[in-house]
């Protein structure tokens, strides 16, 4: 069976019936929730005859790879077939050569124009036979596609064919950005166009070019002979706030495109985990050498963060929010994430300013407050997205909490999910960016938030049962297939239930781990306090001090401290 067969089989496969509900005394949230569902429905686009998927929204129509797998496994507790589809519109799309399309276009009813005859899209006539698809090879515009669409093996009810589909993927798109973003040798991939890392007239680039289709790096004007004369015109777009005058800062030795490396093994070895095919220690010590040659290479253990290297290798001294996406990869070991978390992300100089995040720190020459799609200073709510699984991976469930209830306050305070925020203006944030409204990544993140802390998210094989008390009375209930997952919490307890089955009673201000058949595995401490917990099963019950970050295992009814949680700081 060819990629194509393949896909066409799994978008057509029986999938699990998904909805979620959410009530609260919290009025202004749970109508913001409405608001969201709504939003969130709005940005499904058809993109061939038989495919629907969840577009970026908020005035970009397309999916794009730095964005959509991760929005699109986020909706999948809503609708897991677009969810799908928003991994497989990328499989299918992939290059011979192994590339991954930087975004998918819609042009089903619409023009292809003249995009078919421009070497840097693919059409899918003749290509993907009838399928209605154009893919952009511009630039590789970030890689969420390798963990979350992972996770979408379990949402989708583990089809047969997708994982070997998604390892394939995989692997020959980590085997392109070596054979050509280290044209030096040097172990280092490089990022050649604004566009690779999807930040959009970022102040930090100079003169360089959003786009780069080519698999050769980009020429200054000082280093004439690699780029065809063209390529200036075509390819060094740019805004009106800056020049092309201005130096170029392309190729950088980067440290997003290390992430991206790093993501893609540590994933091919989750997926032979999951196959047994034997190779998960060999790509776990893949996925190690990329994280040394980043550690040795890009973090600068005086400075507590990453920092990449210009065109000319040095130093690009500019404090940037992409330390935040290596975490979301997961590429930093857990002592540089703890050292850039404490130096640098509640700094309120730079990263935790009133409203949280900005993509540059602000007390940085570069960092700029301008209000509509420019990565070189207001917080972006892509950035909001990520920081989830940002700090969850290094245990740092206190941290989110602290951050995403002012993410909450945010929007309540915006009123609409815009693409970015005014960071010095909790009242007003979304000033002149409400253009936006219905910005997918900041849509998906918030109903994201509102899962995490007062809510039901599955993740895999597990199902998290979140009770902050912030919102008075919740009521949060996930349909997954046959079962519906209940969480009620009165602000002093709360209780989860699998199809009206109570599983278990816990004080306000933890998470509870389970199986999916809502058997309680762990206690989290999510809250930025400790807490006393009483919690009770029908076959026992404990009372213990749940401290911030803590975990706690529940094994046949012994409760035993897996993690101190001992890191969190409230300075």
């Amino acid at each position: 069976m060819n990629k194509l067969e393949l896909c066409n089989k799994l978008a057509g496969i029986n999938l699990p019936e998904c909805s979620v509900s959410f009530k609260s005394d919290d009025k202004a949230l749970e109508n913001l929730m409405i608001k969201a569902e709504t939003l969130a429905a709005a940005n499904i686009v058809q993109f061939s005859p038989t495919m629907q998927a969840l577009i970026e929204g908020g005035g970009y129509s397309s999916v794009y790879t730095e964005t959509q797998p991760m929005g699109g496994e986020m909706y999948a507790k809503r609708n897991p077939r677009v969810a799908l589809n928003n991994q497989l519109l990328f499989m299918l799309c992939q290059r011979a050569d192994g590339r991954l399309a930087g975004r998918v276009i819609s042009i089903v009813n619409g023009k292809v124009g003249d995009w078919k005859n421009n070497p840097v899209y693919m059409y899918s006539s003749g290509e993907w036979e009838s399928l209605e698809l154009l893919a952009d090879f511009g630039q590789l515009q970030g890689n969420a596609l390798p963990y979350p669409a992972f996770k979408m093996y379990y949402m989708a009810g583990k089809p047969e064919g997708y994982l070997q589909l998604l390892s394939e993927c995989l692997e020959t798109f980590d085997a392109y950005l070596w054979r050509t973003r280290d044209p030096d040798g040097e172990g280092i991939l490089q990022s050649w166009c604004v566009w690779d890392t999807g930040e959009d007239h970022c102040f930090r680039f100079g003169g360089s070019p959003n786009r780069w289709p080519h698999d050769y790096p980009p020429a200054g004007e000082d280093t004439p002979g690699q780029s065809d004369p063209s390529d200036r015109e075509r390819y060094y777009q740019w805004s009106s706030q800056r020049e092309l005058t201005e130096k170029i800062k392309v190729p950088l030795r980067s440290m997003d495109m290390m992430a991206y490396s790093y993501e893609n093994r540590m994933t091919r070895a989750l997926i032979s985990e999951e196959l047994g095919d034997g190779k998960a220690g060999y790509w776990r010590e893949q996925a190690e050498k990329v994280r040394q040659a980043l550690k040795s290479n890009l973090w600068r253990p005086e400075k507590g963060a990453a920092y990449d290297k210009d065109r000319d290798n040095q130093w690009m001294e500019t404090l940037v929010h992409n330390n935040l996406r290596c975490m979301y990869y997961g590429i930093f070991d857990q002592e540089m994430a703890d050292e850039f978390i404490s130096r640098h992300l509640f700094n309120p100089a730079e990263f935790f300013t009133p409203v949280p995040l900005p993509s540059i720190a602000a007390n940085d020459p570069l960092f700029r407050n301008i209000s509509d799609n420019n990565w070189s200073g207001q917080p972006q709510g892509l950035t909001w997205q990520r920081a989830i699984r940002a700090l969850e991976n290094y245990g740092r469930y206190a941290e989110l909490t602290r951050l995403g209830r002012i993410y909450l306050n945010v929007i309540k305070a915006a009123g609409v999910l815009s693409q970015q925020f005014d960071p010095f203006d909790p009242e007003n944030p979304a000033k002149d960016n409400k253009k936006r409204d219905g910005y997918g990544p900041t849509v998906l993140g918030f109903m994201e938030y509102v899962a995490r802390f007062f809510g039901v998210h599955i993740e895999r094989d597990q199902v998290y049962w979140s009770g902050l008390a912030d919102s008075g009375k919740v009521e949060y209930c996930q349909q997954f297939g046959d079962k519906t997952f209940t969480l009620r919490n009165d602000g002093r307890v709360f209780t989860g239930a699998v199809n009206g089955e109570n599983k278990f009673t816990c004080s306000a201000g933890v998470r509870i781990y389970s199986d999916m058949e809502g058997n309680p595995l762990r206690i989290i401490g999510i809250d930025t306090v400790p807490h006393t917990v009483s919690f009770k099963s029908p076959l026992y019950s404990h009372s213990i001090e749940v401290s911030p970050n803590q975990i706690w295992s529940l094994d046949k009814g012994r409760v035993n401290l897996v993690v101190s949680g001992n890191h969190y700081d409230l300075k």
